[in-house]
């Protein structure tokens, strides 16, 4: 999985690449997140648009990220969501 992040009308945009299949990728996602929420950057959407596949471990960074930004009084959106992923 890449990595690729922008920032356009107010929110971050994350847009993953590749397969999304969790692991020590999760824990760079999990950073990643963090860090906008300590520099007060709380609208973060996931672009999930050039995902190849993604498993459950995948599914489950995305809920963490979730749950990251939502206790951190943001929001986590997801954009172009198939059913390959």
């Amino acid at each position: 999985m890449r990595i690729k992040t922008s920032e356009k009308y107010s929110a971050v945009i994350i847009e993953l690449k590749g397969n999304v299949m969790g692991g020590p990728e999760a824990e760079e996602f999990s950073k990643l997140l963090h860090s906008y929420i300590d520099e007060d950057k709380k609208n973060v959407v996931v672009d999930l648009g050039s995902v190849k596949f993604m498993n459950s471990s995948g599914l489950g960074m995305l809920i963490s990220g979730f749950t990251t930004m939502k206790n951190g009084g943001g929001s986590l959106k997801l954009a172009k969501a198939t059913e390959k992923n």
